[in-house]
Formats: C-alpha cells, structure tokens, sequence
C-alpha cells in the first residue's frame, strides 16, 4: 500500500460524511418546495394534461432518502473496517491520533490539547501512525 492509498482508506469515513451531508442539504431543499408558500398557480396556462409535480418531488425525495439510509450504512461499515485495522498499531498516541482525526473528524489542533501536546507534535504522530498503517494494511487489503 502507498502513501497516498493510506491517505484514501482513512478518507473513506470523511468522504461518506460528506455525501450523507451533501443528500441531507438535497432532502431539504426538495422537502422545502413542498410548502403551501413554494406552490404557484399560473392562471394564465392553459393544459389538457396536468402535471403532477408534487408526485415526482415525493419520488425523488424518496429516491435520495433511500441514497442517504445507504450511506450511513456504508459510513458504519467504513468506521468498523478502520477502527479494526488502527487498533493493529503499536503505539496508543498514534492510534488516537487517527481515530479522533479520521472518524471523530477532530482537528488536530483540538486533539493536541486533549492530550497535551503542541499541534506540531500531533502531525508529526499523524504522519508516523499514517506510515505504520500503511505497514499494518498492507496484507489486508483495505
């Protein structure tokens, strides 16, 4: 496993994050058309068939729900697959350091001070456990 493909694996969880809050914003924005105040009526148009636009909003509401419940579920798997390769490393600093900063989505400036180190420090410990967990995955395939 390279540099960059350790990068990549511990990435996943940030990647599913942002999906599961790119199709919320999605969800919300489609469920906010819905409101009586979003509704127009031209009184001006004239058309033999009607247009059932409310229908296709509740489809397609429906359809990135759907999207959304997968993604959590893949963000799950994700967490347990990293969370199981990092607990291989030697070392508890470095095993924090990538679980509060990979899945916790902690800066690190913020996990420097809970464990009482300088930032500079705790991306040097980052930088490290990265190497060992390229080292430590480079069997399982993840």
């Amino acid at each position: 496993m390279t540099t960059n493909e350790a990068y990549v694996a511990l990435g996943s969880v940030r990647r599913h994050d942002n999906n599961i809050r790119r199709l919320t914003r999605t969800i919300e924005s489609l469920r906010s058309s819905l409101t009586p105040g979003a509704v127009r009526y031209d009184k001006d148009r004239v058309d033999s068939t009607p247009q059932n636009v409310m229908e296709a909003l509740f489809a397609k509401i429906d359809e990135y729900e759907r999207e959304l419940a997968e993604e959590y579920t893949l963000r799950a798997q994700a967490c347990l697959r990293l969370d199981a390769e990092i607990n291989k490393l030697p070392k508890a600093q470095e095993r924090q350091v990538l679980i509060e900063f990979y899945i916790g989505k902690i800066s690190i400036p913020d996990i420097a001070d809970g464990m009482g180190i300088t930032p500079r420090h705790c991306f040097r410990i980052r930088k490290n456990a990265v190497e060992m967990f390229k080292e430590v995955c480079d069997g399982t395939g993840l």
